[in-house]
């Protein structure tokens, strides 16, 4: 809960960055991504290649660390 936001969204804003908000993913192919509405479930498709999904901010981060804590073991196997 810092007042960050509205200086987020004003640089995203600047950089024509496109946001969407109260969507759900639906479907996305590589190439373009579906997403419904939240309330009235209204589909729109937007051509894109790369998606990136903001969330909750707790990391899920067990599988990291277990990994890291094998790292010189992976790394020998390649």
């Amino acid at each position: 809960m810092t007042n960050e936001l509205p200086l987020v969204h004003r640089a995203l804003a600047k950089a024509q960055v496109p946001i969407h908000t109260l969507k759900r993913i639906t479907a996305f192919d590589g190439d373009a991504v579906t997403m419904a509405d939240v309330y009235s479930g209204a589909e729109q498709k937007i051509a894109c290649r790369s998606l990136v999904i903001v969330g909750v901010r707790k990391p899920r981060d067990e599988l990291y660390h277990s990994l890291m804590a094998r790292e010189s073991d992976l790394r020998n196997q390649g």
